[in-house]
């Protein structure tokens, strides 16, 4: 049975990916040409059904895969984030949002992409800084600095976005958001020292 459904698994995966192949250059196609036959936009549609279909079949029988790939993957993903330093947190964050801003752009929304822009910036320039003070303490860095600097690194981004008007524009209560996450932390870090020095004293 187990070989017969990998028998089909690999012909339907085959189909679908010729079929993307295909697709590919199609639009590619009606991308540089002026004047497109009308045939052309109707297997483009038709196209895009049937790679719809492919790939809802394709992800139904790779399920009991997918479940442990996916799993692995977000595992992996999840201890790499967090073996990164805070700078590079912050960093990895600028980033995103520029990939997202120019992907907002792409799509004519210049303002809105502006924005995402200014924020990704904040984003960047504050964990550019902290991977400055980083280089610069190096071996005198120690889980109070680090506190020290993601609250630090919190309000300051909060500040900065309250008095940017595009940003507030779109994101009108993101500066409260990142405040509350500041005061989150914080409560959250000294409820675990508390919970530490009992455990030290019992």
């Amino acid at each position: 049975m187990e070989d017969k459904i990998n028998e089909i698994r690999n012909i339907i995966l085959n189909i679908f990916i010729t079929m993307i192949i295909v697709y590919v250059f199609i639009i590619v196609y009606t991308y540089l040409q002026t004047t497109i036959p009308y045939n052309i936009y109707f297997i483009k549609t038709n196209m895009q059904i049937i790679l719809g279909i492919l790939g809802i079949i394709l992800i139904l029988l790779y399920i009991s895969k997918l479940k442990t790939v996916l799993y692995n993957l977000f595992r992996k993903t999840y201890f790499l984030i967090k073996s990164f330093s805070l700078g590079q947190k912050f960093v990895l964050i600028a980033i995103i949002l520029l990939i997202y801003s120019a992907i907002s752009l792409i799509k004519n929304n210049e303002n809105y992409a502006n924005a995402i822009a200014i924020l990704s910036y904040y984003f960047l320039t504050i964990g550019v800084l902290n991977e400055f003070v980083d280089y610069i303490l190096e071996k005198k860095i120690n889980d109070k600095i680090n506190i020290i600097k993601t609250f630090t690194s919190l309000i300051f981004l909060g500040v900065a976005i309250y008095y940017t008007d595009e940003i507030k524009y779109y994101f009108r209560y993101l500066y409260i958001l990142v405040f509350i996450i500041a005061i989150v932390y914080i409560v959250y870090i000294l409820i675990k020292l508390n919970n530490n020095k009992k455990r030290e004293v019992s």
